[in-house]
């Protein structure tokens, strides 16, 4: 099975679960994207993904050091309400 790259991924949800929609740019820059896969996931799965990354993420971050995103993805996501989703992302 070929290895796919993606540089865009949006998530949507019902109550029944979650679907990831992954696109990469046809060229730099340009739109729209191309939709190379779609991959449903159980609500528990999704859970099970999410704590999956973010342990292989740190994992790669104690190697490599700290993962860089742009300012305004970080501020984005430090103005939104986060409900909880039943663990600590924090270290402990």
């Amino acid at each position: 099975m070929p290895v796919l790259y993606s540089d865009k991924t949006i998530i949507n949800r019902s109550d029944c679960g979650f679907i990831l929609n992954f696109y990469v740019a046809k060229q730099e820059g340009a739109l729209p994207e191309e939709l190379i896969g779609q991959v449903g996931l159980s609500p528990e799965y999704a859970k099970r993904l999410l704590v999956h990354l973010y342990t292989e993420v740190g994992k790669f971050e104690a190697q490599f050091g700290e993962i860089r995103v742009p300012n305004q993805i970080v501020t984005e996501l430090k103005s939104q309400k986060k409900p909880s989703i039943g663990f600590s992302l924090n270290p402990v």
